[in-house]
């Protein structure tokens, strides 16, 4: 995977920032998140899938991509993550006239489990590429 780092530019002005996160246990899973959008929410959305953790339901445990027992759960996890942050940041952003301006792809293995491929959009949804 590959990911873009380039945050801000001007006429001699660029930043830049990892948008690219991987997460990798031998044996169990190599997973790939490359983001865009809001940095702010990318950073948040990926701590909380990566440290934090969600749980399905109200009072299961965490999950994190280093838990969840598939791709798909990891899609899903990710998609719970990012409605997680609108609830949080969301209000605020549009307060401003700002958007919750994020997409993520995210792909990897788990197990024995196929190579799969999700984008997942702002509203937490996904798609998996085919």
């Amino acid at each position: 995977m590959l990911a873009d780092t380039r945050t801000n530019a001007g006429v001699d002005n660029i930043s830049t920032f990892r948008k690219l996160t991987t997460i990798e246990r031998p044996g169990d899973r190599v997973i790939g998140i490359m983001t865009a959008g809001n940095l702010a929410l990318s950073q948040a959305i990926v701590n909380l899938v990566t440290e934090q953790g969600l749980a399905l339901h109200e009072g299961e445990p965490l999950e994190t991509l280093y838990t969840a027992p598939s791709m798909v759960r990891a899609a899903q996890l990710m998609g719970q993550a990012v409605r997680e942050i609108y609830k949080v940041d969301g209000p605020s952003l549009e307060a401003q006239s700002e958007s919750f301006n994020v997409s993520i792809l995210l792909g990897g293995q788990i197990g024995n489990g196929q190579l799969r491929l999700f984008q997942i959009y702002a509203a937490g949804n996904y798609i998996e590429a085919t």
